[in-house]
C-alpha cells in the first residue's frame, strides 16, 4: 500500500532542454484581456466599508504604489454604492513612491495625506526618481491635504444617506456606515475632473500601466482584517497621448468591443480610455453556519448603466441592476438557480443567507461553490462588468477576502442563463475560446501569458506551514481534525464533467513527497486540511473519493476522456509509516526508507514545522506517477483548464487568517491528449520560451506540459512600524529537474536570486546583488539564497537590503531569476506578502508582476551593480513606446 502512495525520484542523469523563443500572443506582455495582478493604469477598490461613529470600528484601507521611475498623477474618485461620483482628489507620486490612504480619515476627518498634503512642494525627490516631462503640474504643489468642512460635510452625507442637500438624492443607499467604491487613474494634471466629465478623456487621461495597489478592510474593535490585491485595469496598448490615440484609433487600438470606462465616453471615440473590461461570469467558493460558525459575505461591484451626462435623478435606478443568473451548488453538487429576478446595485456586500439575492439550497447545506452570472441584459452582444469578492469570517475572529474566479475574461461573449435556472438553457463551464479575435490576443480568453484568476489546468499552493503534534498513541485511531496552524486547500471542478486532480506535495527543496489523487464529479468541490494530512494522513475522511464513492448530482457528466480503472476507491486515510515518512522529510528534510523506497537525505531544510508547496494538476487516471517520470507525460497529464482553488492559512494563536486564490497556471492551448499535441507541436503550442513544468520534461518534448510560465520580477508591499510585521511568502522554481539523483542535485543546487531592492515610503532605496552566485551552484544556506519554498521575514538583512534610515515602510523589489544573463530564457517564481498587525490582523497579498512569463531576463539595475531602471517591464510592441 505505502508504495503505491509515495514516490521518489529515480536516481538517473540530469538533463536539460533549452527552448528557444517563439512568438506567444503576449510576448508584448500587456496586449491581453486577462486581468492579472500587473502594474495598471487604473485601480479599483470595488467596495468600500467605513464605520463613521468609531474610530477603532471598520475601515478600509488602500495603498497605491508607483513602480515606475518618472513622477505619476494618480486620480482618485470615491463613487456611492450607485456609482455617483462624490469626491476627486490627486495624489502625486514621484518614482517609486507609495501612499496608503484610510478613509475614515477621508470621509470622517477630511485628511487625505496629511496636513500638508502631497505635491512638487511638499516631496523630496528620492535619488532614482526622474521627472517627468509629459505632466501638466500646474496646481499640482499641494494636493490631497486637508478637506474643507463642507466638502467632509458632503462626502458622509452621500456614503450613509444616499443624498447631498440642497444638490441631489437617491445617489446611493441608507446604510449605517459609509459604503461605495473607489478608482484610481493615472491622469496627466491637477485638476478635480472626474471620469464622468467629458474633459476627463480629452485633457486628463493617461495610458501608463505604473501602479499597483492593495487594500485592507480593519476592524480592530471586532479583531479581523481581511484584504487583497486591488483590480488592476491596464491600458491596453499601453502609451501614448490622447490626441495620438484619437489619430490611429481605427488602426491602432486595442480591438476591445467595450472598455472599462465605456459607458462614460465620446460616442466618437468609445473606447479612448483603452483598459481591459471585467468578466461579467464568477464562481466563488461560500461557507455558511456549521460547526465552524463561518459566514461568508460576497463584496459585488457592476458596471452601472448611468452615462457622463446623467442627472441626479437617473442614479435611483442603479440600485437595481439586474442579475442574468446566480446558481448555488453545495459540496455534493446539488444545485439550486435563481427562477426570479435577482437586483444587486453598483457596489454591495451581501450576506449568502439573503434568499432575495442567493437562491437557497433546501438541504441545509453549510459550504459549496456559487456561479454568478452578472451581466445586465439578454439584448445585447456585450456583457456588463462585474467584480466578485467571497469574504469569509469564522468564529467574529479569522477573515480572508478571496477573489472569485472569472470564467471567462471581458472579451468573453455573454453567457445565456443555465438549464438549472430555465428549462433548455445551457451548461455552466468555463467561457469557450473565441475564434474572432477583435485585432487583441486575447480575444482567444486562454491564449494569454498572464497569470490571471481563470480556470486552470495546474493549482499552485506556493507555501505551506502545518505545526505538528504528538502522534496517536500505537494501535489507536487519528484524533478529529487537527486545529494547530492549518492550511486548508480547496479546489473546484467548474465544469459539468467529471475530472482527476492530482495532488503533489513538496519540500521545500522541491522533493515530492506525496502524491494522491481527488476524483471530482461535474461541479463537485473538495476541501483538503493539510494539517490532518501531514499529521494524521486524512486526506478526503471515512471512504476517500472515487467512482465508487463519490454520488453524481444531477448536472454532472461522466467523461469519456478518463481512464477509471484505479479510480474506484482512492484512499481516504494513509498508513502510519507513509505519515513518517512524510513528516520526516518536510520537517528534517530527510526521507527514511521505507519497504523497497529508497530513503533520501537532505531533500529540505530542518525546520520546527512541516514546510512545503502543493502542486495540483488535471490528470486523465488515478495512477501515482509525478512529473518526473515518463509516464507523466504520456498517460496522465491533461490539458483541460476546469480546476479553481483557494487556501486559506489560520494561526490560532494570534487569532489571525490568510487567504487568497491559488495561483491559476493555464494549460495553453487548451485541449488535445499527448499523443495529439506530440503529433502536432505547431498546433499545441503557445510558443512559449519556456513552460511551468519544463525542467521535468522529456527532452524531444521541452514544452510538452504547455502550462503558462510564472513571472520572475515582482513589486511587494513592506511594512514594519513596530505593530506590523510582513513576511514574504515566496515559491520558485527549482535547479533539479528530471533524471537526478537526489543526493546530487537537493544539496547542492538551491536556486539564488538576481537582485533584492529595497524602497521606503521616500524613494531611498538599497539593493544587494549575490554577484559571486549568479550562475553557480552553491551549498543551500538561508544566508545566501531563498529555497524554492520560504517564508521569510522581511527585517531579515541577510536577505532583504536593510535601509539605514529607520524606515518603516515602502516596498520591495525582487528580481528572482537564476538563470545566467544570456540564457534565453528565466526562471518561474511566485511571491505573496503577508502583512500582520499587532499579531491578530493578517492579511496575505500576492505581489504585483513586473512582467509575465513570456518576459525577457531583465538586468540588474541601477541601484546596484547595472544600467537596468527599475519599473515594469515594458511593452514590446513598437507602436507604443511605453511610459516617455
Amino acid at each position: 500500500m505505502a508504495q503505491q502512495l509515495l514516490r521518489l525520484v529515480p536516481p538517473l542523469v540530469l538533463s536539460l532542454a533549452v527552448a528557444l523563443a517563439a512568438t506567444a500572443a503576449t510576448r508584448n506582455n500587456d496586449d491581453s484581456c486577462d486581468i492579472a495582478v500587473m502594474p495598471a493604469a487604473t485601480l479599483l477598490l470595488p467596495y468600500f466599508d467605513v464605520d463613521l461613529d468609531d474610530p477603532a470600528g471598520e475601515t478600509t484601507i488602500f495603498t497605491i504604489t508607483n513602480v515606475g521611475n518618472l513622477d505619476a498623477i494618480a486620480r482618485v474618485t470615491l463613487w456611492t454604492d450607485r456609482a455617483f461620483p462624490v469626491i476627486t482628489f490627486n495624489v502625486y507620486l514621484t518614482g517609486y513612491d507609495v501612499q496608503p490612504l484610510n478613509l475614515y480619515d477621508i470621509i470622517k476627518r477630511g485628511v487625505i495625506a496629511s496636513e500638508a498634503g502631497t505635491g512638487t512642494a511638499v516631496y523630496r525627490r528620492g535619488m532614482f526618481s526622474d521627472y517627468n516631462a509629459r505632466l501638466d503640474l500646474t496646481g499640482c504643489a499641494r494636493v490631497g491635504g486637508i478637506v474643507a468642512e463642507e466638502t467632509v460635510a458632503r462626502m458622509q452625507s452621500a456614503f450613509t444617506t444616499g443624498s447631498i442637500p440642497g444638490e441631489c438624492v437617491d445617489i446611493g443607499g441608507e446604510h449605517d456606515n459609509a459604503v461605495g467604491y473607489a478608482t484610481i487613474d493615472v491622469v496627466s494634471n491637477c485638476s478635480f475632473t472626474a471620469p464622468t466629465d467629458a474633459s476627463y478623456w480629452t485633457t486628463d487621461i493617461r495610458y501608463d500601466n505604473i501602479l499597483i495597489g492593495d487594500y485592507e478592510q480593519v476592524d480592530s474593535a471586532r479583531n479581523f482584517a481581511r484584504g487583497g490585491p486591488l483590480v488592476h485595469i491596464r491600458a491596453v496598448p499601453e502609451g501614448g497621448t490622447q490626441s495620438e490615440r484619437q489619430k490611429t484609433a481605427s488602426a491602432d487600438h486595442s480591438g476591445f468591443r467595450r472598455t472599462f470606462y465605456a459607458r462614460y465616453q465620446s460616442p466618437r471615440t468609445p473606447d479612448l480610455d483603452g483598459r481591459q473590461p471585467l468578466p461579467s461570469r464568477f464562481a466563488t467558493r461560500w461557507i455558511q453556519g456549521g460547526a465552524s460558525e463561518y459566514e461568508t459575505s460576497l463584496k459585488i461591484w457592476r458596471e452601472g448603466r448611468a452615462a457622463g451626462d446623467a442627472s441626479c435623478n437617473e442614479y435611483a435606478s442603479e440600485d437595481d441592476l439586474a442579475v442574468r443568473e446566480i446558481v448555488v451548488f453545495d459540496e455534493q453538487e446539488n444545485a439550486v438557480g435563481s427562477g426570479e429576478r435577482i437586483e444587486l446595485a453598483s457596489a454591495s456586500r451581501t450576506g449568502v443567507e439573503h434568499a432575495e439575492v442567493f437562491p437557497q439550497l433546501a438541504n441545509g447545506a453549510t459550504a459549496g461553490w456559487m456561479y454568478l452570472n452578472l451581466d445586465r441584459s439578454a439584448r445585447d452582444d456585450i456583457a456588463s462588468q462585474a467584480w466578485v469578492i467571497s469574504s469569509m469570517q469564522a468564529q467574529a475572529l479569522y477573515s480572508t477576502d478571496i477573489d472569485g474566479i472569472a470564467l471567462g475574461n471581458g472579451c468573453s461573449a455573454p453567457a445565456d442563463k443555465s438549464a438549472i435556472s430555465l428549462a433548455g438553457g445551457g451548461v455552466i463551464a468555463p467561457a469557450p475560446n473565441e475564434s474572432e479575435r477583435h485585432g487583441v490576443a486575447s480575444t482567444d480568453n486562454d491564449d494569454s501569458c498572464d497569470i490571471a484568476l481563470l480556470p486552470a489546468a495546474t493549482l499552485l499552493l506556493p507555501y505551506f506551514e502545518v505545526e505538528l503534534g504528538p502522534p496517536p498513541p500505537p494501535g489507536e485511531p487519528p484524533p478529529p481534525p487537527a486545529n494547530r496552524d492549518p492550511t486548508i486547500v480547496t479546489i473546484t471542478n467548474v465544469s459539468p464533467n467529471d475530472q482527476i486532480a492530482r495532488v503533489t506535495l513538496w519540500t521545500d527543496y522541491a522533493f515530492p513527497v506525496l502524491t494522491f489523487n481527488i476524483y471530482l464529479t461535474g461541479y463537485d468541490v473538495q476541501s483538503i486540511n493539510l494539517a490532518d494530512v501531514i499529521l494524521y494522513g486524512i486526506i478526503a475522511p471515512d471512504a476517500g473519493t472515487g467512482t465508487r464513492v463519490t454520488r453524481r448530482g444531477k448536472w454532472s457528466e461522466r467523461n469519456g476522456a478518463l481512464s477509471g480503472s484505479t479510480c474506484a476507491q482512492l484512499p481516504g486515510t494513509l498508513p502510519r509509516a507513509a505519515v513518517e515518512r512524510m513528516q520526516s522529510a518536510l520537517i528534517r528534510g530527510v526521507v527514511p526508507d521505507m519497504g523497497n523506497l529508497n530513503g533520501c537525505r537532505s531533500v529540505g531544510e530542518e525546520h520546527d514545522n512541516a514546510i512545503g508547496y502543493a502542486t495540483i494538476d488535471v490528470v486523465r487516471n488515478c495512477e501515482l506517477n509525478t512529473p518526473f517520470s515518463d509516464e507523466y507525460w504520456t498517460e496522465d497529464l491533461a490539458w483541460d483548464n476546469v480546476l479553481i482553488g483557494d487556501y486559506q492559512h489560520v494561526d490560532p494563536y494570534n487569532n489571525a487568517a490568510g487567504g487568497a486564490p491559488l495561483v491559476h497556471i493555464r494549460a495553453i492551448p487548451e485541449g488535445g491528449t499527448s499523443a495529439e499535441r506530440l503529433a502536432l507541436p505547431r498546433k499545441y503550442d503557445a510558443g512559449f520560451a519556456r513552460t511551468f513544468y519544463r525542467r521535468y520534461l522529456p527532452a524531444h518534448a521541452p514544452r510538452l506540459d504547455g502550462r503558462q510560465p510564472l513571472p520572475t520580477a515582482f513589486a511587494a508591499r513592506w511594512s514594519d512600524d513596530g505593530s506590523t510585521r510582513t513576511t514574504l511568502k515566496t515559491w520558485r522554481e527549482g535547479r533539479p529537474g528530471r533524471n537526478v539523483t537526489c543526493v546530487d542535485l537537493y544539496v547542492s543546487c538551491g536556486p539564488n536570486f538576481r537582485e533584492i531592492v529595497t524602497f521606503d515610503d521616500a524613494e531611498n532605496a538599497v539593493g544587494e546583488v549575490p554577484v559571486s552566485r549568479i550562475g553557480t551552484c552553491p551549498i543551500l544556506t538561508l544566508d545566501e539564497d531563498l529555497p524554492m519554498t520560504s517564508r521569510t521575514d522581511t527585517r531579515d538583512s541577510s536577505i532583504y537590503p536593510a535601509l539605514a534610515n529607520g524606515a518603516v515602510r515602502g516596498w520591495l523589489y525582487l528580481n528572482f531569476d537564476y538563470t545566467l544573463l544570456d540564457s534565453p530564457e528565466s526562471s518561474s517564481n511566485w511571491v505573496i506578502s503577508s502583512i500582520s498587525t499587532q499579531g491578530r490582523h493578517s492579511i496575505d497579498v500576492d505581489a504585483a508582476a513586473l512582467g509575465n512569463g513570456c518576459t525577457l531576463q531583465t538586468p540588474t539595475s541601477e541601484v546596484t551593480t547595472g544600467t537596468h531602471i527599475i519599473g515594469p517591464l515594458w511593452n514590446t510592441n513598437p507602436l507604443w513606446n511605453t511610459n516617455p
